[in-house]
């Protein structure tokens, strides 16, 4: 068992990178990850990658409030209701 096992993460900036390399370790030692990025093809492409048990991916951009904002209400919403589909 790693060591963020039973642990949710947001990593931001996730479809390259240190935020994809942040992604993928994250899940090697067991979190459950919300990725995001501008580049919907590559955040796809990673959370088919790491496992739509272990990996969602929404698409975002950081420099934008409305989409921090909208970010912050998927992942609240989804895990307050423990609806994640990991």
């Amino acid at each position: 068992m790693g060591r963020l096992a039973g642990k949710i993460a947001i990593v931001t900036g996730s479809t390259s990178g240190m935020g994809r390399k942040t992604s993928e370790r994250f899940v090697e030692e067991g979190a459950k990850v919300v990725i995001c990025g501008r580049r919907v093809a590559l955040g796809r492409e990673l959370e088919a990658k790491l496992g739509r048990d272990k990996c969602l991916f929404i698409e975002a951009d950081v420099t934008k409030e409305e989409d921090v904002t909208g970010l912050i209400k998927v992942c609240t919403n989804q895990l307050g209701a423990n609806r994640l589909p990991f």
